[in-house]
């Protein structure tokens, strides 16, 4: 069973592209790709903590995980649709 669902789920893409469910893909890569491109360049430029709360997260990952989460999903989304 735990194959099967990505399996079907990536065989079913195309129709959920034509039902308009490419927006759904859209959101949760865009958070996906934010959490993923906040650390990354958190841990290359990271210098400058952001909050005492959590002392591992830095302005420059915060910075540069937007940025790139709002060129991905630009991308993404012209093409996809």
């Amino acid at each position: 069973m735990c194959i099967m669902i990505p399996i079907t789920g990536a065989l079913l893409f195309p129709f959920y592209v034509y039902q308009g469910y490419f927006w759904l893909v859209v959101t949760n890569g865009s958070v996906m790709m934010n959490d993923i491109m906040a650390f990354v360049f958190g841990k290359a430029f990271g210098r400058t903590k952001l909050i005492q709360l959590s002392p591992n997260k830095t302005l420059e990952g915060f910075v540069g995980g937007g940025v790139s989460t709002v060129v991905i999903a630009l991308v993404l989304s012209s093409w996809i649709s």
